[in-house]
């Protein structure tokens, strides 16, 4: 019929609301103020040759269960941003309550560099259990990343500092972990 997915999902976005809150449009969910931004801690990557891919699964990773899929219906709701060291990834949804919601997931700086002009994100899955995925085009296609993609600056521990102490560098990772 000539419909691009993703206007058919906008489309069904404006058209069916869900929980008796009518649907707010892409444009009208990044114009509203939201009532609450929660910031983003998990994700999953995979290094695939040339290429990374961060992976934001809405069921799992927004800690909202089968909600964070059903809210979503569009790329749109989406905004990803790319420097060479860094991913900015917000996500605007409407909760059954009629709240608009803010999720940001900021990776920097990254441990090695990116060509941030080519990046491109996709939405993928069902629609009770859909995930973002950004493919990432690495600076040195030949370099594997691995371990945490987000570099480490924090300062070393003192020395002297006993092993299993907490020490600076022992709270950001149990922070983070």
């Amino acid at each position: 019929n000539g419909t691009s997915p993703g206007k058919a999902a906008a489309a069904a976005a404006e058209t069916a609301p869900s929980s008796g809150v009518a649907a707010m449009t892409p444009k009208e969910l990044w114009a509203a103020e939201p009532a609450e931004t929660r910031r983003l801690k998990e994700y999953r990557y995979m290094d695939k040759g040339p290429n990374v891919f961060i992976l934001l699964e809405l069921n799992e990773h927004l800690g909202l269960g089968p909600e964070g899929s059903q809210a979503v219906l569009s790329l749109q709701q989406f905004k990803v941003q790319c420097e060479a060291e860094s991913v900015d990834v917000r996500l605007r949804l409407r909760r059954p309550d009629g709240q608009v919601w803010q999720f940001h997931l900021l990776l920097a700086p990254l441990c090695k560099e990116i060509v941030p002009e080519d990046t491109v994100p996709k939405l993928l899955g069902r629609e009770c259990k859909r995930r973002l995925e950004i493919m990432l085009f690495k600076r040195d296609k030949q370099q594997t990343w691995y371990g945490d993609i987000v570099r480490n600056e924090l300062p070393a521990p003192k020395r002297g500092a006993r092993a299993g102490q907490k020490g600076p560098v022992a709270a950001h990772a149990a922070a983070h972990a």
